[in-house]
């Protein structure tokens, strides 16, 4: 009995050996096709991969991720081949063969290779294509001994060899716990495949839970990858909505910043958009003006017909509009340029709003240069003529010929200022009126202006008193153009004082000597307060009948404060209506030459 005992367990024994190699052989088989399997589907994502980084000028990512993938995956060979049989990168060495990719290469197409030997070792070779550069290969390998060594930890022959010993009771107990739980691998490798041929579906890839643990940790890997996958449309969608918008603010910033006004008119010449300075000039607030139309706001009959023409699918006429103001004497006047936009299907209109006020002040004060200077130059030519022919005129006593050549002195200095005046205002318009820096003698200069504005002072009975200091400085400055400045306030001083008036000129220094200050006060008409601060504008003159009677181009005070200004002083005026005016100069004593 002992030795059929013996000789059942030798057969029990050698049956379990069979057994176990048999079962090792078809688990090594098993997984030498998963792994061929997870090979095939390594190489398709890399090949993608490649293809996706391979189009950039530098391949030092792509050389990265090959390097990842051999170690992660103990690869036996992991590179990209060109046509030609160079190496492009090779994924087995740290260094990059080649930073920077050639632009181009050659475009010949190439035959996939797949070899798979019996020993586990397999070797595959995947064609990419990057557009506009040329083709490669992928070139993936793995050694054989990684399929025996990585089966051999999980080698349930091998656990069978060992509890052998403890009976065909515990065989079968562990084949059949082994079976349980490799039955997982079969529903998670067609998972695999399904996925490496393109399906996205999260229901698709998840197998059931009733293959285990396995089964459940697959399923939420595959929902973990959908939620990144949704994460990274989102994101995407959501750069590329943002550039958009940005794009959108960065021209709706760059109207707004407009000093012309801009507004868009729709098919049913409803304003569609209005900038900031088109509100401003149209006296309207932006979200009350969206969606009504233009001529709510501007009650033109011309400017509407010109809308109507602009946006009619068939005249798109280009028209331009000058509205001028009504009752309201302050509203400026808007110049409309209505242009076509949009195409036939939907027409519009882009009205651009310019306010020329300004501009038609300036024609209306040229205007009334132009004639008064007319008749500036005609007085001084009319009086020249007249004595003139009086000088010639032999009959004349020797008294009334030297009377007569003294107008014409006089008349011939009027008018050698009224050009003056004329050519010194081109000067600062253009920007090159210059300085003639030399010194200065104030207590001469002041006398010899005492002197030529007596005669002035005494034919209106004005008292002209000079109040000067008794220490007047050598300055730095244009002797000429200094000499215009005070004439141009005194005698503005003498000309706006009344007969029996009084004009008085302070000449002082400060108590550091830095700066000479001139004083000019009078009793004359005086300037009212909303008019102080245009009296320095060019071709203006008070709104005064008093000012009208009076000959003047409405220039002098211009020129004052600009030769003020270059000399580095300071110009200020006080007055009251019907009490005079006080003007203030300050000019510093050295001032270096510009």
């Amino acid at each position: 009995m002992l030795a059929i005992g013996i000789v059942i367990g030798v057969l029990c024994q050698a049956a379990l050996g069979a057994l176990a190699m048999w079962f090792t052989h078809v688990n090594d088989r098993e997984a030498i096709d998963d792994r061929q399997q997870a090979l095939t589907a390594l190489s398709h994502s890399l090949a993608q991969t490649s293809e996706v980084l391979l189009a950039r000028p530098n391949t030092a990512s792509l050389h990265k991720v090959l390097v990842d993938a051999r170690r992660r995956h103990h690869l036996s060979q992991c590179r990209i081949m060109l046509p030609d049989g160079r190496v492009l990168i090779d994924g087995m060495v740290s260094d990059i063969v080649q930073a920077q990719a050639p632009k181009t290469w050659s475009a010949q197409p190439l035959q996939p290779v797949r070899e798979y030997n019996t020993d586990g070792s397999a070797s595959i070779g995947l064609p990419i294509t990057v557009v506009d550069r040329g083709t490669a290969r992928l070139d993936v390998g793995w050694f054989a001994h990684d399929v025996i060594t990585g089966d051999q930890d999980g080698d349930t022959g091998t656990m069978l060899l060992v509890i052998g010993a403890l009976g065909v009771v515990a065989l079968l107990c562990t084949f059949k716990f082994t079976r349980s739980s490799l039955q997982s691998l079969g529903p998670i490798r067609e998972a695999l495949l399904a996925a490496d041929a393109g399906e996205q579906d999260t229901a698709s890839l998840s197998v059931s839970p009733r293959f285990g643990p396995d089964a459940r940790v697959w399923n939420a890997l595959m929902i973990e990858r959908a939620a990144l996958r949704r994460a990274s449309v989102a994101r995407q969608a959501g750069e590329a909505l943002g550039v958009r918008r940005q794009d959108v603010g960065d021209v709706v910033a760059a109207c707004d910043a407009m000093s012309h006004g801009l507004v868009l008119i729709d098919t049913q010449q409803q304003m569609r958009y209005a900038n900031g300075a088109a509100c401003v000039l149209m006296r309207g607030k932006h979200d009350a003006m969206i969606g009504t139309p233009l001529t709510q706001w501007v009650d033109d009959a011309a400017l509407a017909q010109a809308i109507g023409a602009s946006v009619d699918s068939v005249q798109r006429r280009r028209t331009t509009i000058v509205v001028e103001p009504r009752d309201d004497s302050e509203a400026p006047t808007l110049r409309y340029a209505v242009r076509p936009i949009g195409n036939d299907e939907q027409p519009g209109a882009a009205i651009i709003i310019e306010d020329i006020t300004q501009q038609r002040v300036a024609e209306a004060a040229r205007h009334a240069f132009v004639a008064q200077a007319a008749h500036e130059l005609r007085t001084p030519l009319t009086n020249i003529r007249l004595y003139v022919e009086q000088a010639i005129d032999g009959d004349e006593d020797e008294q009334s010929r030297m009377q007569a050549i003294n107008v014409i002195n006089q008349e011939a200095t009027r008018l050698e200022r009224i050009v003056d005046d004329m050519l010194s205002v081109a000067e600062i318009e253009s920007g090159e009126m210059k300085l003639r820096h030399d010194d200065v003698r104030m207590d001469e200069l002041l006398t010899h202006m005492r002197a030529d504005f007596q005669a002035q002072a005494d034919e209106k009975q004005i008292q002209l008193v000079f109040d000067l200091s008794p220490k007047l400085p050598v300055i730095q400055a244009d002797r000429d153009k200094i000499g215009l400045v005070l004439i141009n306030v005194i005698g503005n001083a003498l000309k706006y004082t009344p007969q029996k008036g009084k004009v008085t000129v302070i000449v002082d220094v400060t108590d550091d000597e830095q700066r000479i200050v001139f004083d000019v006060r009078d009793t004359g008409i005086g300037i009212d307060s909303g008019e102080i601060e245009r009296i320095f504008d060019k071709f203006y003159r008070a709104n005064d009948r008093r000012v009208a009677k009076i000959a003047g181009t409405g220039l002098g005070l211009a020129l004052t404060r600009a030769v003020v200004q270059q000399h580095g002083g300071e110009i200020a005026i006080e007055s009251e209506l019907d009490k005079g005016s006080r003007f203030v100069i300050t000019l510093p004593t050295n001032v270096a030459p510009a």
